[in-house]
């Protein structure tokens, strides 16, 4: 008969808490990313999601959640000179049947935004880029899955009605013109060019 010690009773208690922790805190592939002006683009892996969770809200203690850690580092000035920029979140599951929910969390947990369209819906989630440096969470629930994994993307859009975006893109559009002037006028020159060995023939 296999005797049972409190030492050896003790180890499987652990081992089994820890199990645990590891089904409910699972971590994206990768588990973080900064987005900045240098990095206005990052991406991560939810998945493989093997065990459904159809529960309402942000990911409860229980839920087998994947968790994402975002930095947005942006100049401090960046509301006042970008105010009409944004984050977009964007989640799309490689098996379109399957079902996710996505929320964006603060730092201390506090929602902020979410989407839970029925699939084969994508899921997004758009707030204000705001300034200076501010950590988030990102969450996937999988709300209804069957072993299948999730794609996605974190994006900082900044339209061209303002900051230094407006002024490159009025120095690229600058450019063209010039461009074009140089190309007509490069045409011309050879119409004339045309013209005058016309009449010396």
């Amino acid at each position: 008969m296999l005797k049972v010690t409190p030492s050896r009773a003790l180890a499987s208690l652990v081992l089994l808490v820890c199990s645990a922790a590891g089904l409910v805190a699972q971590a994206a592939d990768p588990a973080s990313g900064t987005l900045s002006l240098d990095t206005p683009a990052l991406s991560f892996t939810s998945g493989p999601s093997l065990v459904s969770d159809p529960v309402s809200g942000p990911c409860p203690a229980s839920a087998q959640c994947d968790r994402f850690d975002l930095t947005v580092d942006l100049p401090a000035d960046f509301a006042t000179t970008n105010p009409s920029a944004t984050i977009r979140i964007l989640l799309t599951a490689q098996i379109p049947a399957e079902d996710y929910d996505l929320y964006l969390l603060s730092e201390d947990g506090g929602e902020i935004g979410s989407s839970g369209n029925a699939p084969p819906s994508s899921e997004t989630i758009i707030t204000p880029a705001g300034g200076g440096s501010v950590n988030y969470r990102v969450e996937v629930l999988p709300y209804a899955v069957t072993g299948g994994t999730a794609d996605v993307t974190i994006t900082l859009d900044i339209p061209v009605t303002g900051g230094f975006v407006k002024e490159l893109h009025e120095s690229v559009e600058s450019s063209r013109r010039m461009d074009t002037k140089m190309r007509k006028r490069l045409q011309r020159q050879d119409m004339m060019i045309l013209i005058g060995l016309s009449r010396i023939e």
